[in-house]
């Protein structure tokens, strides 16, 4: 396999591959007859360790002897410490970031989308959806905003909602068929998203809907779908508004979840949440 070949493989620049090469003695061990230098199948499993180890956090240095080593047992190398506040990739910056953290930062610098989702599905796996959101997905698609890039932040979503979707497949049977109803202002914000997939992680059904409800088209669907809560997510000001609970009928649990409720007055029936994590706690423990 020919340089670019394996550097479009890998989602690199051939010139991160010849750097490699020269500090670490990762390069092609074949030539062809016109003396161009070829990856061999050994070369190119070196290499994708390498890609693996690096998108996982490691330091160069530590990927490379992993990669060099001819066990496939051995794990990948430990994050190294850091400062608490380091780059990522070319430029993307996390105070405090894990291993996991920069792994998700180059996977999606590289736009590799498929590293991207299994650095999400690990951590979902291990840490559950709304913690992974909380200390990684979150923080990392913030640093991309504060960064300007929006085809990696769209990129980003993707994967994310790719992830939570991935996370509901095999959640248990509903436990009760009174649904939760997520109302919000953004079709497209995905901290309701995450807090759908948490509580069907739970057994807990839900539903999301735009919050702009004519009130007698919002009576209408408490009364038909019986929910056990409803509540309304704002991520900024502008999102919150206490008039929706107004429109409700009937007594249902109401929450007001998410920054945009910080300086808020609610109406006294509304019990205010923050995120996710905190939003799923409460759903549950009013549900029994």
């Amino acid at each position: 396999m020919t340089v670019a070949a394996m550097a479009a493989r890998l989602g690199v620049a051939p010139a991160t591959l010849r750097t490699w090469d020269r500090r670490y003695g990762l390069g092609p061990g074949g030539h062809t007859t016109g003396r161009h230098r070829r990856y061999g199948p050994a070369d190119i499993a070196r290499l994708e360790r390498m890609h693996r180890a690096l998108l996982r956090g490691a330091a160069p240095a530590e990927a490379a002897r992993y990669a060099r080593s001819t066990a496939e047992d051995i794990e990948p190398p430990a994050e190294t410490p850091r400062s608490s506040a380091h780059r990522i990739g070319r430029g993307l910056r996390l105070p405090g970031a894990g291993r996991r953290a920069r792994g998700l930062g180059r996977a999606l610098l590289a736009m590799d989308a498929a590293a991207a989702q299994e650095v999400l599905a690990e951590a979902i796996a291990e840490d559950g959806v709304t913690r992974t959101w909380e200390l990684l997905a979150g923080p990392v698609l913030a640093a991309l905003a504060d960064r300007g890039l929006p085809p990696v932040s769209h990129l980003a979503g993707q994967c994310v909602r790719a992830a939570l979707a991935a996370a509901e497949v095999g959640a248990p049977l509903p436990v009760t068929d009174n649904p939760v109803l997520l109302f919000c202002a953004d079709p497209g914000a995905l901290p309701p998203q995450v807090l759908a997939a948490a509580l069907a992680q739970r057994g807990i059904p839900r539903t999301i809907l735009l919050a702009a409800f004519p009130a007698e088209a919002l009576a209408a669907l408490v009364r038909r779908l019986s929910p056990a809560a409803i509540l309304l997510w704002a991520g900024c000001p502008e999102q919150a508004e206490p008039r929706f609970f107004h429109r409700t009928k009937g007594r249902v649990p109401l929450f007001a979840a998410g920054p945009g409720w910080a300086e808020i007055d609610l109406p006294p029936q509304v019990r205010r949440v923050g995120g996710p994590g905190d939003a799923v706690q409460r759903l549950a423990a009013s549900l029994g």
